[in-house]
């Protein structure tokens, strides 16, 4: 029998390589890691991330999945992000974005739920790879959440 865990695992491992079969697209990916906070539920969270270079005939969307996992409050949670994020260049080092995308979250409560939901997210990112981001989630928890990450081998 599959689990819910199984799926989400493999939900995960789906999207995550999405676009990403041949080595041509994986040299077109970035990839990051990223903690950070949530309000409701009080969370910690940790996850992975992956970016696309710019999607054709906009050079500044990307498509920019990823997984988190918060802990705390007696809920573990598993949110798979499917994020297109639009970019705006503020200066040199400092870029800005917005997007959002929908979501697959996995709960673990005393029992497991699977639900799908849509993320809203706003940031800025710094050429060095740093990053800020608050994220909300509609339809699911946590509601708001505040990250920092670090993207390795950022887009110049």
């Amino acid at each position: 029998m599959v689990t819910r865990t199984r799926l989400t695992a493999l939900a995960a491992l789906v999207v995550l390589g999405i676009g990403a079969p041949a080595s041509a697209q994986m040299q077109m990916m970035t990839m990051g890691v990223r903690g950070g906070v949530s309000a409701d539920p009080k969370q910690v969270s940790v996850g992975f991330q992956m970016e696309s270079t710019g999607l054709p005939p906009h050079p500044s969307l990307t498509f920019r999945p990823n997984v988190e996992v918060g802990f705390g409050s007696g809920t573990t949670l598993v949110s798979t992000n499917l994020d297109f994020v639009f970019t705006v260049q503020l200066s040199e080092t400092w870029q800005g974005y917005f997007g959002g995308g929908p979501a697959v979250v996995y709960a673990h409560d005393g029992g497991n739920s699977l639900f799908g939901s849509y993320d809203g997210l706003v940031g800025f990112a710094h050429r060095s790879g740093l990053f800020v981001e608050l994220k909300h989630t509609h339809g699911s928890d946590p509601g708001l959440r505040a990250s920092v990450g670090f993207v390795f081998s950022r887009k110049k």
